[in-house]
């Protein structure tokens, strides 16, 4: 097993010795469920029933967008293979379909519960959004630490190095310290429950039904970013020459402020 002290998830480590834990065992979703997660928890792996299929975001956390496939670090997760992954997560949309991460290529997208994928098991505490508005063109959000950039500017349609600069030099509700956030942090407040958009659009009213960028690149296509469609909230990679929407984020912990 394998700790994340930053959410204080406990993953399963896969093996290869043809046990429940073999790297190249698939299931389609439903008997990941009824099958291997019901064993792992009647088994006790570890000393403990209480495993799960990870959420999207909680799969999504373990991605490493720097290196080559798979996309994971492989020290703390060897024998992971180049291949989708299910979550826990259904699709809004409906269709009998779910989420998965894909550790080929880094994205999260969707597909029919009846395919055969990979699982990796995990334990600890779902944790949700926790959003504040803060009545100044910002949101809180006290799960993650993070403020948001509350709108998006209908004119804020910018290439990737413009994305960057303009986070870099916007100042709001007092503070100069906003950047262009992470991919992993972009998807912290997708909302997977709903869709056209898939935000909640309590805090974020004006989003819009279109990509928004990530700094992310993509490591094996330098010239291409990540970012999320924030109609379903599926993961998209875009030309950096090309136009999406952005929204700035910072670190509620900074303290690089004009007041």
């Amino acid at each position: 097993m394998v700790r994340d002290n930053v959410t204080g998830l406990i993953w399963e480590v896969k093996t290869n010795d043809e046990t429940l834990n073999d790297m190249d065992n698939q299931y389609t979703w439903q008997s990941a469920n009824e099958l291997f997660i019901e064993m792992m928890n009647s088994s006790r792996f570890g000393g403990y029933s209480d495993w799960r299929l990870p959420t999207i975001k909680e799969l999504a956390c373990i991605l490493d967008y720097r290196g080559p496939a798979p996309t994971i670090d492989t020290n703390y997760f060897p024998k992971t293979m180049s291949a989708l992954y299910w979550s826990s997560t259904a699709f809004a949309c409906g269709t009998d379909q779910t989420w998965y991460i894909n550790f080929e290529y880094d994205n999260a997208y969707t597909n029919y519960e009846s395919r055969s994928y990979h699982v990796r098991a995990v334990r600890g505490l779902q944790s949700d959004n926790t959003f504040v508005d803060n009545g100044d063109g910002t949101v809180t959000d006290s799960s993650t630490g993070l403020m948001w950039q509350q709108s998006t500017s209908h004119t804020n349609l910018l290439p990737w190095t413009a994305a960057l600069s303009y986070c870099e030099d916007l100042t709001l509700a007092g503070y100069t310290d906003w950047r262009l956030p992470n991919m992993k942090e972009l998807r912290t407040i997708v909302d997977h429950k709903t869709y056209n958009p898939a935000i909640d659009t309590e805090y974020f009213p004006d989003t819009m039904l279109s990509d928004y960028w990530s700094s992310t690149s993509r490591a094996i296509s330098p010239s291409f970013a990540w970012g999320i469609s924030f109609t379903f909230g599926r993961d998209r990679t875009c030309v950096k020459n090309d136009s999406s929407h952005v929204r700035a984020v910072r670190d509620v912990t900074d303290s690089s402020s004009g007041n």
